[in-house]
């Protein structure tokens, strides 16, 4: 691995671990390995290929004993992986984790942030302790994280029930949204659909991924409501030039 880097964690998402396909697909032990495959390929030469090295495969004898368990139980949840194609195994043995960039992105993304960031320090110490890669996550996925709070909050309010989040669904659409609009932009705009009356939010429900189709429309309402205010305040203004030429 590049000088300075240090994976110190991976991502699970929440909703498919728990009503994933994965419980259908893998015994409660398998999973277990399943998820010990994941981890153990993050400390590899390459990020999500569980080899001894970049070209040369680790013995299944070998894997077994670092996971501690038996060779009977890992070469029966790889093939159950590789069936369920959460897993490959290329002709020089490579054990591959098929989706490894769409689900561990985030920290591919960091690393390649930190090892840009350590190429262009100049005259650093030798050393320096490696950089955590939980010091450098992105502020937006902080503030999608407060987002999906914040809709869980309004949706708890509302129905006085716990909102069911979708994971990776949900913070996709959030973080879509803070690339057009800033937070408290988009909180504000989660306000008025928990306010609003209208029939389509109410039919289909009143989910991230609805909020995120009236977007447009609620952005509309509030200029409509702002040209309301507006066109009220003129023609209180009008009555009052009229009165006051009557009087006269």
């Amino acid at each position: 691995m590049p000088r300075g880097w240090k994976r110190s964690w991976v991502k699970f998402w929440v909703s498919e671990c728990i009503d994933g396909s994965i419980r259908e697909d893998l015994e409660a032990d398998e999973r277990g390995v399943w998820y010990d495959l994941i981890i153990y390929s993050a400390k590899c030469r390459i990020p999500g290929i569980i080899s001894s090295n970049e070209t040369q495969a680790i013995s299944r004898i070998r894997l077994a004993g670092i996971l501690n368990i038996s060779e009977k139980l890992l070469n029966q949840t790889i093939s159950k992986c590789v069936v369920s194609k959460r897993i490959s195994v290329d002709k020089k043995g490579l054990i591959h984790i098929i989706n490894w960039e769409k689900y561990q992105s985030e920290s591919d993304r960091v690393r390649v942030y930190q090892i840009n960031q350590i190429n262009n320090t100049k005259n650093s110490d030798k050393n320096e302790k490696p950089l955590d890669d939980n010091e450098l996550i992105k502020k937006s996925d902080h503030q999608v994280k407060n987002l999906i709070d914040y809709h869980y909050q309004n949706y708890s309010k509302k129905f006085n029930k716990p909102y069911i989040v979708s994971g990776s669904k949900d913070g996709s659409l959030f973080k879509k949204l803070l690339s057009k609009f800033s937070e408290d932009e988009i909180k504000k705009l989660n306000d008025k659909f928990f306010e609003s009356d209208d029939e389509f939010i109410q039919r289909t429900g009143y989910t991230v991924g609805v909020f995120a189709t009236q977007v447009n429309k609620l952005q509309l309402d509030n200029t409509s409501e702002q040209l309301s205010k507006s066109t009220k305040k003129t023609i209180n203004v009008w009555k009052d030039i009229l009165k006051g030429g009557f009087d006269e």
